[in-house]
């Protein structure tokens, strides 16, 4: 038997050698290529944010990954998602070659599990519940006859095709559609933004409408957006899913916008079995998108009823003065006419006065009857206009509570618009307060830093005093004039000098300067 050895060398001479850094960024091209795109499920052990980057510790029963969002990705995370919460994160795998190891990029991040989300919708609905934003007092009330409707929704599948079908059979309106995501990472944002976008429309006059009703759709469509006319009412619709599917409109930021909005909302999401915490927020739920355009618009049979109904109560009105007029005639006619046969019967005999007396109660008779006939169609004419202006004056009732109730909510949204400034000049005057004392603070510390400043320019200054440098054993000689000698040809032989030392001055006399050192 023979033992062969290999050469390490060998293999060494046709194997590439690679840098840390030429092998980590090998590592992180080999991840991406492979893993462009995954879903990781597993329970969240830690997470914390800095800069408005997110950094997540994600396990399962044995093993752990590092998952990552940053700044400019403009990630919104549910306030739901914590510790101890099972996600699905989605992204890129990637490397970190600073500290050699893999992590998930993640593009987005939901809470699995449909039994946890119900858990959440919940907890929700029972804090908003307690706020106050499901109550009707608060809910405005929709307009008996819009002119222009807002839809946010997809504008891709058949919502969008079944809502404006129902509207084209009901009472003509002008539809203003901005198209939104219905789910996903973006979605709550995009509706949101389409909310606050309809807001800021301007308030047309009923003059300047009509003049924007008779523009054409070309001259609408070369209209800028913000000067186009605020909606009357708004309707937010998607079609049905699951409850992750729907989850869009149970985040909180939605909810939020809906409460704070100033134009009336129908909620049409999903079917008649799905229930999102934005359909009780709103101020009318409807179970479909078709149910909530039917909600919104009145058909053409209704206004045309309530015009037929005021035409039918004039004519009648109209009837009843001119059978006013004709029995006040009758009974002027009737009445002079008995008081003829009255004059007349005195002139004749008794015979005669029986006989026209006969006559007299045949005519009165029959003047009763006409009269009772005329009273008759008189009140069978009176009950139906009174049952006609009844329903008039409910009617009427009813558009005067509407208007009543939207000057209440003109009223609140005023109140609440001035309590919002209110609250904005508390936060001014709290940054205006904070600032000056942290101006305060830091002029203190400048002062305290110039001060130590000076006081190690004080010490420095001290070591050039050169009576410090006397007390070190050394002296200075000034001339008779008061000047220091620095050179020894500077006094004459037989010439005073003194001397100063560190506790006095000596006076001497030169007896010789022409010793050198």
């Amino acid at each position: 038997m023979r033992l062969e050895t290999h050469n390490p060398t060998d293999v060494t001479k046709e194997v590439k050698v690679y840098s840390v850094t030429e092998i980590s960024n090998h590592i992180k091209a080999l991840l991406g290529k492979s893993y462009p795109y995954v879903k990781i499920r597993g329970e969240i052990s830690s997470i914390f944010q800095k800069n408005g980057h997110t950094y997540i510790n994600l396990k399962d029963a044995s093993s752990m990954i590092k998952v990552v969002t940053f700044a400019y990705q403009n990630i919104r995370l549910s306030a739901e998602i914590k510790d101890g919460v099972e996600v699905i994160c989605t992204g890129a795998l990637t490397s970190y070659g600073a500290s050699s190891c893999y992590q998930l990029h993640a593009s987005a991040i939901e809470i699995s599990g449909e039994g946890e989300l119900l858990a959440i919708l919940e907890r929700r609905k029972k804090e908003y519940e307690i706020k106050g934003y499901f109550s009707q007092d608060r809910k405005k009330a929709l307009p008996l006859f819009p002119r222009i409707i807002g839809i946010i929704t997809s504008i891709q599948g058949a919502v969008i095709r079944d809502i404006v079908n129902t509207l084209s059979q009901r009472i003509p309106t002008i539809l203003f559609i901005f198209d939104v995501s219905v789910q996903g990472q973006f979605a709550a944002l995009e509706v949101c933004n389409a909310l606050q976008k309809f807001q800021s429309l301007p308030k047309y006059a009923d003059l300047e409408l009509n003049d924007f009703i008779s523009k054409t759709s070309e001259e609408v469509a070369e209209m800028n957006f913000h000067d186009l006319p605020q909606p009357d009412i708004l309707i937010i619709a998607r079609g049905g899913g699951s409850v992750s599917e729907l989850w869009t409109f149970n985040e909180e930021a939605i909810i939020e916008e809906i409460y704070r909005c100033t134009i009336p909302i129908i909620s049409g999401i999903g079917h008649e079995t799905d229930n999102t915490l934005s359909d009780y927020v709103a101020d009318r739920r409807e179970h479909t998108p078709t149910a909530a355009a039917v909600a919104a618009v009145k058909t053409i049979d209704s206004l045309q009823y309530a015009r037929t109904t005021q035409d039918v109560v004039y004519t009648f009105e109209k009837k009843l003065e001119e059978a006013r007029g004709k029995l006040q005639e009758a009974n002027s006619i009737l009445e002079r006419k008995y008081k003829t046969l009255e004059r007349n019967i005195e002139k004749f005999s008794d015979g005669v006065y029986f006989d026209l007396k006969k006559v007299v109660d045949d005519i009165n008779y029959q003047l009763n009857s006409s009269r009772l006939k005329l009273e008759s169609k008189y009140e069978r004419i009176r009950s139906r206009i009174d049952s006609m202006y009844a329903s008039m004056c409910h009617i009427i009732d009813f558009q005067c509570r509407s208007a009543d109730s939207a000057i209440q909510q003109h009223r609140n949204a005023m109140l609440q618009g001035c309590k919002r400034t209110e609250e904005r000049l508390r936060m001014h005057e709290t940054t205006i307060t904070n600032i000056w004392l942290n101006a305060v603070q830091n002029m203190n510390l400048a002062m305290v830093q110039i001060k130590h400043l000076l006081d190690m320019h004080n010490q420095k200054l001290s070591k050039f005093n050169y009576k410090d440098t006397l007390k070190r054993g050394f002296a200075v000689v000034r001339d008779k004039d008061g000047y220091a000698v620095q050179a020894k040809d500077a006094v004459s032989v037989n010439s005073m000098i003194e001397i100063e030392v560190s506790d006095g001055y000596i006076s001497a006399l030169v007896k010789d300067n022409s010793k050198s050192k």
